[in-house]
């Protein structure tokens, strides 16, 4: 049975009443901006591409922690040969392979940006193609 939102507010509301918990016990507000987002990409065979992604973070004093995924999948940036995270947290690309080319480099790309204890939030996706030989 689904309960109806008003419901869902009024029962809120009234168990955090009943609980007493005041405003100082409330985690801050943290406000997370991507400064440098990935935005999309077509290249030559054999040509780098750098993907941005740089975040302000406010109301916290834990640091950032920028990962990647390519088409839903977390990338390993310690292991993976052709890409590698740079310092300020873009995704550098190197040699990109023809599209047909075993473990290619085609697909959407998106920036994570996570903060321990508080969640993650990705970036809008970034297409890279390379048109390449069919």
């Amino acid at each position: 049975m689904m309960i109806p939102l008003p419901w869902i507010c009024l029962l809120l509301c009234c168990s955090l009443e009943n609980s007493r918990i005041s405003a100082s016990a409330l985690p801050p507000f943290t406000s997370i901006r991507f400064l440098r987002a990935p935005s999309p990409s077509i290249t030559a065979p054999g040509s780098d591409v750098v993907l941005d992604c740089s975040v302000h973070v406010d109301g916290t004093e834990s640091t950032p922690k920028i990962l990647w995924r390519k088409d839903w999948e977390f990338l390993d940036v310690e292991k993976d040969e052709r890409r590698k995270q740079i310092e300020n947290g873009s995704l550098w690309i190197r040699n990109v392979p023809q599209r047909r080319h075993r473990g290619g480099h085609d697909g959407v790309y998106r920036c994570w940006v996570g903060l321990e204890g508080l969640g993650a939030v990705g970036s809008s996706g970034a297409s890279v193609a390379n048109p390449g030989k069919d």
